[in-house]
Parts: structure tokens; sequence; C-alpha cells
């Protein structure tokens, strides 16, 4: 597991946001080398826990998704597009609590202004900020896998890819046997597989993560109001 990249500073966030983020503890140098110590997360990661215990349930996947999107909201309002979301990069205390960690794909401007093509410029506030391809290819976006610009709605796929694979303890194309078929079935839009069982209320919320126009995909904090969520079976979907 590699912890290098965006790492987080008890001192540089609130106690909320903290919680949600591997904490970055000291950087000391030695022999002109940089030593990264971070926290000890004794549960391992989500994916570790899939293989020993199996599917989750929703109420478990419930608690998760909120914990990742209070730590992924606080990176997009930072300008900084994780690039890796999956289970293997989630990781558990063993309590019930976890974090996002593995930032080595992680992008961050280093100023308001982000170069997208030469000769032009786009503003963070935009989704479309990167083009080079990094990250696990079942996470992630039809615009990346595409070759696409791609920002923040690269993330929020993922999201979606993630919930498929606590409901289902697999990756999200467990039919697909190589690159090319992926992205054939990507080209004609196809959005993953949702598995079978889940509540309206769960599916609703991965079709829309994995809503294929990013123009039409919600942002994490809109994501943080969706209804399955708030634990709420009653409410109806539009």
């Amino acid at each position: 597991m590699r912890y290098l990249g965006v790492a987080t500073d008890k001192h540089d966030m609130s106690s909320s946001l903290t919680a949600a983020l591997l904490q970055k503890l000291a950087t000391p140098c030695r022999h002109q080398k940089i030593l990264l110590y971070m926290e000890h997360m004794q549960g391992g990661s989500i994916q570790q826990q899939l293989r020993q215990y199996g599917q989750f349930d929703e109420q478990l996947i419930r608690k998760f998704m909120l914990q990742v999107l209070t730590g992924l909201n606080y990176l997009h309002n930072q300008g900084v597009v994780h690039s890796d979301i999956k289970a293997g990069n989630v990781l558990s205390d063993g309590e019930g609590n976890i974090k996002l960690s593995d930032f080595g794909c992680s992008k961050q401007s280093l100023s308001s202004l982000i170069p997208k093509k030469r000769g032009q410029c786009q503003d963070m506030s935009k989704s479309e900020v990167h083009e080079d391809v990094k990250g696990s290819i079942f996470w992630m976006s039809p615009e990346m896998l595409l070759d696409k610009a791609y920002g923040r709605k690269h993330d929020v796929w993922s999201l979606g890819c993630l919930v498929i694979e606590m409901a289902s303890g697999k990756h999200p194309w467990p039919e697909v046997g190589s690159l090319k078929e992926l992205l054939q079935l990507l080209q004609n839009r196809r959005c993953p597989p949702i598995p079978a069982g889940l509540s309206p209320e769960c599916q609703h919320f991965i079709k829309r993560c994995c809503t294929f126009n990013t123009t039409q995909r919600p942002t994490v904090s809109q994501l943080l109001g969706h209804v399955f969520l708030k634990d709420s079976s009653s409410q109806n979907i539009n």
C-alpha cells in the first residue's frame, strides 16, 4: 500500500474532516531521504474485509460511504482529484471507522488555473482538468478510459463502482476480461451492472454516480444529501 502523494496533517483540518483521511504523523529527513510515517489502520483495507467476510449489507455500505464522501468532499474543495477510489484504498481501524488512503494517482492544482492543452487553460471550478490516465481500470470513469480530459467528477463515477464492489464483493465489471472489452462497453455508454437485491435508494445512488454524461453526474457535495445516505426507505426516488 502506497501513501505517498497527498497526506493530511492534523493541524490543517478540522477533527471531522481528519477522521475521513489518512493522517501524516511525521516527515523526518535521514541521509537525504524523506520518510513518511502514517497512522496505523489495524483493520486493513475494505478489500481485505470483503475477501474475508464477503459482501456488505446496505447499512454498513451507507456508514462507510458517508465517511468516504466526507473525506472526498474535503479533497475536492482543495482542488484535489483522488483518481483511484476503490476498496483497496479505503482503510479500516477495525471499529467501523474508515479513511481514504493511497494518493499516488491524485492530482492537485498548483494555482487556480490548470493547463488543459497547449495555449489553453481551464479553471479549477470546472470538472475537466487533467488528461493523463492513472488509477485502476475497473473503477475508472469513461472520460479517463476514453482518453478525455477529466476532473473531480471522475471520482464520483468511482464512488458508484465502490458501492458495487462493497455490495457484491467483486470489482464493478466482473464479466469483463480485457481492457478492449471494457472500452467497447463504455463507447456504447454502458454502466457497470448493479448487483441484484439492492434497495431502490441504493440503486439510484449508484446510477447517479455512474451517469455517463459528466455535466449530469452529481458532485460529491450533492451526493451527501442523497436519500440513500439518510437511511430512509420511505422517501420516493424520482
